[in-house]
């Protein structure tokens, strides 16, 4: 059985805490909004490259607190 790796300095957001934020920017800035699936892909490559826990972000600034 494989154990659960616990990686508590980890920053990436839910899904859908992300595609919430990302849509409120883009709101904001006057941008089409992504759709779910179109979300789901940039947030897929995101995670893929640690974008959340390599780049200063909000993501990172939350924990900062």
């Amino acid at each position: 059985m494989k154990q659960l790796e616990l990686n508590f300095d980890d920053n990436t957001p839910s899904f859908n805490e992300w595609l919430r934020e990302t849509h409120s920017e883009q709101r904001k800035l006057g941008d089409k909004p992504y759709s779910v699936s179109e979300g789901a892909e940039v947030y897929k490559e995101l995670v893929k490259s640690n974008f959340f826990n390599m780049q200063q972000n909000i993501w990172n600034d939350k924990n900062e607190d």
